[in-house]
């Protein structure tokens, strides 16, 4: 039997967060690539096999466990989640003021330059019906157009062709709902980082246990994927726009003058 000493340190020890049997120690899991979990070892105070039991066990292919010990690790893992909370609220907000600047650009600038080219494009067509009623009746009266109006006529008419394509009109709406429905998704992640943030600053230290870190670190996992998303649809939505004005000069040079 064990003396009454060692039985006051086996229960120390299962008190104390630094030993090896202390009852106060779980793993959670860390977000990584899938492709790089392989080269993910334990850590140098980890018991390997319950590592490996944690890594059998992990939710989803991108899990490593790491080993929390008491509530004061516990608590210094809560304040880096809010901080990198707090980052994602930032990278968040530097999106939404893009789409921001990118609808107020849209409604300001090229929405105007759009109704002027229209205009334009009506004033040069009633041009072209002129100048094409003028060459068909000097073709009436037997003059023959030479080869550089016959080039001039050509290129009149692909010119029209191209400017009347339903298609150009149609991809300036496509991109301008894009720039919305984005915008739109941005506040309503803002809204659940705030709702998340709120509910996380107002959880009370002692009540916390593996499964209010479990749905933390689910929310974290869920912002980042949804913020990478919107990274790459903002993109893609600055290269179509690129894409845009290079199609369309005279809309661009007007934007460029203001």
């Amino acid at each position: 039997p064990r003396s009454i000493a060692d039985q006051i340190q086996v229960v120390f020890d299962k008190w104390n967060p630094q030993s090896p049997i202390s009852l106060f120690q779980s793993y959670i899991y860390n977000y990584v690539r899938p492709e790089t979990v392989l080269f993910c070892q334990p850590g140098r105070d980890d018991n390997v096999e319950k590592w490996e039991e944690a890594l059998a066990k992990k939710p989803h292919p991108g899990a490593v466990p790491v080993q929390v010990r008491g509530f004061e690790q516990i608590g210094k893992r809560m304040i880096m989640q809010n901080n990198v909370l707090k980052l994602l609220q930032g990278r968040l907000h530097e999106i939404n003021t893009g789409l921001t600047d990118m609808l107020r650009r849209h409604d300001l600038d090229i929405s105007i330059r759009a109704a002027e080219a229209r205009k334009k494009h009506l004033r040069l067509n009633h041009q072209c019906l002129r100048l094409a009623a003028k060459v068909q009746v000097l073709k009436n009266r037997g003059y023959a157009m030479d080869s550089a109006e016959e080039d001039l006529k050509k290129k009149l008419i692909a010119l029209e062709r191209q400017v009347m394509d339903p298609a150009l009109n149609g991809r300036g709406e496509e991109i301008w709902a894009r720039m919305v429905n984005v915008r739109e998704r941005g506040r309503q992640l803002q809204r659940e980082f705030e709702k998340a943030g709120k509910s996380l600053s107002q959880q009370p230290e002692q009540t916390l246990d593996d499964e209010v870190m479990k749905r933390a670190t689910k929310i974290l996992e869920d912002y980042s994927s949804q913020l990478s998303h919107l990274a790459k649809e903002l993109a893609q939505l600055q290269k179509d726009f690129k894409v845009w004005e290079i199609g369309n000069p005279d809309m661009s040079n007007g934007i460029n003058k203001r």
